[in-house]
């Protein structure tokens, strides 16, 4: 019997946008007291320092306003990358993966939804019923290339493509190398990373004080609304937050609620359309429950196949950062039942 099709996941776009801000004023605070030899240390994400990798984060969000002070996406497919005929967002990030298989998007179609989040009653914020605005047609994603320091007369990318949110996270491979490159350009024209941080800060507080949450965004992954956008921005400040805090120890940078929430949702939700099905439900308390892979359908009781794991421990799974085997012989996962094997459908970003 084929899983039932329930409503996608929506989001309160008010929170979204007071998380991704307030997220990126928790990096900064953390970033602006690391001393030189702290900036210097090493990641695990191949040869990048901790400085570069900090110069990467202010990427992920002036991509952002990049966007906005452009002219809105538009004539897609004829004529060129924006509605003036501009090229795609500039220097930017989407999650160059440290390592591990290039993440494949199955044949299949998507399922419409994962199951409602489970946790305590001060649950992150009520769905929202706002209505989806119109997105062009829909087509398969672009490979552009990374957000490069190039002149954007040299640039040639194609017409960008609408995307949706849940096909973000499997876009964005193949483009670690440019955008190592990239990051290590601004920090090197940036030795004052919290002067940096300042004028990135101001400027999308700015910007999204008057950006209305269906402004079409054309990034270099696809066109995606403003408020789609700002979703996957919280994976983007939550995964290198992680990053951050595991290279300097003792950092402990905290995370906003909500974004934490948004982005272990989005991500709970990318494996089940990866694995569309119903015999496995994977538990992330407090914030996201799933069923996916295909088999027999559970209806009550315990189900027969069950994952459970903590938030930053999915993250890390899902990115690519921790694999599957390490997790469950450092007991940061529970796996239970014959399919609930995720080793394989993991990471899902590369």
């Amino acid at each position: 019997m084929p899983p039932a099709k329930r409503r996608a996941r929506t989001y309160d776009y008010a929170k979204i946008r007071a998380a991704v801000l307030t997220q990126f004023g928790h990096v900064r605070e953390g970033v602006r007291g690391l001393s030189d030899e702290q900036l210097a240390r090493p990641t695990h994400l191949g040869d990048w320092t901790v400085r570069e990798l900090a110069a990467h984060v202010t990427m992920a969000v002036e991509t952002v306003s990049r966007n906005l002070d452009r002219q809105e996406a538009g004539g897609l497919g004829s004529g060129g990358p924006g509605s003036d005929g501009s090229a795609l967002d500039g220097p930017g990030s989407d999650m160059p993966g440290p390592h591990g298989p290039e993440p494949t998007r199955p044949a299949s179609s998507r399922p419409e939804s994962a199951l409602p989040a489970s946790g305590p009653p001060e649950s992150v914020g009520p769905e929202s019923t706002r209505p989806q605005p119109a997105l062009p047609e829909p087509g398969p994603p672009e490979s552009v290339g990374p957000e490069s320091t190039r002149p954007e007369s040299a640039r040639t990318e194609p017409a960008p493509r609408a995307l949706a949110l849940l096909d973000w996270p499997f876009a964005t491979a193949g483009r670690a190398p440019d955008i190592a490159d990239d990051s290590r350009e601004l920090a090197e024209r940036n030795p004052d990373l919290d002067a940096l941080y300042a004028r990135t800060e101001q400027r999308i507080t700015e910007r999204l004080a008057t950006a209305p949450d269906d402004r079409l965004i054309a990034a270099r992954t696809g066109v995606m609304t403003l408020a789609d956008y700002l979703v996957t921005r919280t994976v983007e400040l939550v995964v290198h937050t992680d990053d951050l805090n595991r290279a300097v120890p003792g950092l402990e940078i905290p995370y906003d609620r909500q974004a934490l929430a948004a982005c272990t949702r989005l991500l709970a939700d990318a494996l089940a359309a990866k694995a569309p099905g119903a015999s496995t439900e994977v538990r992330i308390p407090p914030y996201a429950v799933v069923q996916c892979v295909e088999g027999p359908r559970h209806t009550r009781g315990t189900p027969p196949n069950v994952v459970e794991t903590d938030p930053l421990t999915w993250i890390r799974l899902a990115t690519g950062r921790t694999e599957w085997k390490t997790a469950l012989d450092d007991a940061k996962v529970s796996a239970s039942g014959e399919r609930a094997d995720l080793g394989g459908l993991l990471p899902l970003m590369g």
